[in-house]
């Protein structure tokens, strides 16, 4: 199930195969199915420990419980020690512990809220301890810093502006490469040919030059001159997501038309196979 879950992901994003999974479910805003699956076996015990009590479901639950607590937590087998599992995994078995000396258990809506922040929490953490362990994530986690749902797929809203986002998102997942790469379009010899097509590619001079008039012209003289004068990596990823830099403050212009206007001019002409870059426009 896992396993389909990520290649789901990937599909729905036209990610390669290969795409990093922690890349293809953050930009979606999606936990591990592992996550949904838990979370729903926990919901399960709340419904069990909140129960009326003369029910035989109940009593024969508060009994396998205890005789596993009694056990000092082992010696038993299918739900109970799996959903105790779960809840140490989450930090959340003191609940259970409590109920033992009790009976009384969290009521639905503050449980549901205790479980989806307890869940969110920890696989955030994990996610974030691997995007800071992995040379792979340099480039991608200072442009989708979180777990939810990236501002390329918020913002498009129309069939064009998803051609767009979906060029712009294959660039940002690519895989770092090692070696030295050849641009076809100018021969040059480079060990980054996102970077290099986009920032320095002599062919593509005069598409960069028109984009930065166009923002010079429509926005801010102020844009194209950090756009002009920043290196060649700040330039890349303000392309690629200018709001996840937070070098201007949040208007509407950089949220949507700014970002808008340099998929239109940039990386559209983009395309990713395998270790090859190409300008589709002839």
């Amino acid at each position: 199930m896992e396993r389909l879950f990520r290649l789901a992901a990937k599909c729905i994003q036209h990610f390669p195969r290969r795409t990093r999974t922690d890349m293809a479910l953050s930009m979606l805003g999606w936990l591990p199915a592992i996550a949904e699956i838990d979370k729903r076996k926990l919901n399960f015990l709340q419904k069990l420990c909140t129960m009326p009590s003369n029910l035989l479901t109940r009593k024969k639950f508060n009994f396998r419980l205890h005789l596993y607590a009694n056990r000092q937590f082992s010696g038993q087998s299918g739900y109970i020690p799996d959903v105790c599992r779960i809840l140490r995994k989450y930090n959340l078995f003191h609940i259970v512990e409590s109920y033992l000396q009790t009976a009384i258990f969290l009521d639905k809506l503050q449980w549901k809220r205790t479980v989806f922040n307890a869940i969110r929490k920890y696989h955030t953490q994990h996610w974030s301890e691997r995007m800071n362990s992995d040379d792979d994530f340099v480039r991608f986690k200072t442009l989708h810093t979180d777990i939810s749902p990236s501002i390329l797929w918020r913002n498009s809203d129309s069939l064009n502006s998803i051609k767009h986002a979906l060029c712009t998102a294959k660039v940002l997942v690519e895989a770092k490469q090692s070696g030295v790469k050849t641009c076809k379009k100018c021969g040059s010899q480079t060990s980054d040919l996102n970077l290099h097509v986009i920032s320095k590619c002599i062919s593509l001079k005069k598409t960069r030059t028109t984009f930065l008039n166009s923002v010079e012209k429509q926005y801010s003289c102020e844009l194209s001159n950090f756009l002009k004068g920043c290196n060649s990596e700040t330039f890349l990823r303000t392309i690629l997501n200018p709001r996840a830099l937070d070098i201007y403050d949040i208007v509407e212009f950089l949220q949507k038309d700014f970002i808008q206007s340099a998929y239109t001019h940039m990386p559209k002409k983009i395309v990713i196979s395998g270790d090859n870059i190409s300008n589709v426009t002839k």
